[in-house]
């Protein structure tokens, strides 16, 4: 009897509005509004923060999370300060050229910080202005995995084992202090030879970075993991794998940060050369071992985002011609296709000018430059932000806008 009542309410709650996922937003904007107007005094973001009840508050434990890592943050900011401007007698010569070497490591790291940081910031916004980013993202809307305090607390977990591995990796090497103890490996100063440090602590730190991007136990967002790898499999099974929302915008993300993940050569170098230069401290490329892995490899991570970009493009321009809803503006998306196209074109001149150095290479290069600019610059105006089009009440914006007006203009400067 149960189960024959549990058929019957939920072919009922099919047929109403609120399970089509299209309509969800629209609804929820109006009991906002409903509620705003009734208890609130017409505030929207009183409004929200009041209906979220239980969601808009994160867990104490988050909290509490949270609270430490930003105290022990601040403390290391001091200690890293004091570190290097107190004057000892105990101090290496020339410890800045090793640490130089490895801070390239950290850079690529706190790039992923970073973007956990920007997660969080979107998260609040999207919630503040009552944008549907779960579905958006098709993302469980129940899952605890989206909160912004869970991105948060890991973006600040994630800074202070940086930040610590930082400050001990300094200490390593102004002191000449190693883990792997080499008589032979010494900077020379004032005809004398000091002991260097190595890098071990950064050898640490990162591989405490790649334990938690793969992180095989349970530790609450197993499930959000892995949907983030089937994404990057999608990704990469490029022109042939799922495009969704998600799939192009996390491209997008990449692309972006092409010149970061090319660091990746670099780092390869200074831990998997022949040379081992982290033990020596000595500067990535000195020699000759890795340079052709260092260039190979560059160029393939910089070949790579602008392929997905173009292949994705592609595939939806298939899709779309198969359904007849979409099959009218099948065509942008060649467009699109062509705005990657001029990409990898000024990627492959640019190989192309490294390798022959003649005359007119640079001139080639620099045409097809300018060509690829200006075609996304005028892409992204206009297809992707919608500006310089329907401008009678917001200045080149949209004439329907989400945000704040000044939101757009800092995000276009």
């Amino acid at each position: 009897m149960d189960n024959s009542y549990d058929k019957q309410i939920g072919a009922f709650l099919k047929t109403q509005s609120f399970d089509n996922p299209k309509e969800i937003t629209p609804l929820n904007r109006d009991v906002v509004a409903l509620y705003g107007t009734v208890f609130t005094n017409g505030d929207v973001t009183k409004a929200i923060h009041f209906l979220a009840g239980k969601d808009r508050r994160a867990d104490r434990d988050v909290l509490a999370s949270i609270n430490m890592y930003g105290g022990m943050i601040l403390v290391l900011c001091f200690m890293i300060f004091t570190l290097i401007v107190t004057p000892t007698d105990l101090e290496v010569p020339n410890w800045v050229q090793p640490l130089s070497a490895c801070l390239i490591t950290y850079y690529f790291l706190g790039a992923f910080i970073i973007i956990f940081f920007g997660v969080a910031l979107c998260i609040h916004i999207f919630k503040a202005y009552g944008i549907n980013y779960t579905y958006i993202f098709e993302i469980d809307a129940h899952s605890n995995e989206v909160n912004q305090f869970i991105f948060l607390k890991m973006a600040l977990k994630l800074l202070f084992v940086w930040m610590l591995g930082l400050m001990m990796q300094i200490a390593c090497f102004r002191f000449g202090l190693r883990v792997f103890s080499n008589p032979e490996i010494h900077v020379s100063h004032n005809n004398g030879k000091f002991v260097t440090g190595d890098a071990f602590i950064t050898v640490l730190v990162l591989l405490t970075f790649i334990y938690c991007a793969v992180n095989p136990g349970d530790d609450g967002h197993s499930r959000g993991r892995a949907e983030m790898y089937y994404t990057f499999f999608n990704i990469f099974k490029t022109p042939f794998g799922l495009v969704k929302f998600r799939h192009f915008f996390l491209t997008d993300i990449i692309t972006s940060m092409t010149g970061t993940l090319q660091n990746v050569t670099v780092i390869y170098c200074y831990y998997g050369g022949m040379r081992q230069t982290w033990r020596s401290g000595e500067e990535v490329g000195k020699g000759d071992e890795c340079k052709a892995d260092i260039k190979t490899l560059a160029i393939i991570i910089g070949f790579m985002p602008y392929w997905f970009r173009f292949g994705q493009c592609l595939n939806k321009y298939w899709n779309q011609r198969q359904d007849p809803h979409h099959k009218d503006k099948a065509y942008l998306q060649l467009l699109n296709a062509g705005k990657y196209s001029t990409s990898i074109l000024t990627h492959v001149a640019g190989i192309w000018v490294t390798k022959h150095k003649m005359d007119n290479a640079f001139t080639v290069y620099l045409a097809i430059k300018l060509i690829s600019t200006a075609y996304s610059c005028v892409w992204d105006f206009i297809m992707d932000w919608g500006l310089f089009i329907n401008t009678k009440e917001n200045t080149f914006l949209r004439d329907t806008i989400t945000y704040p007006r000044a939101y757009y203009y800092y995000a276009m400067v």
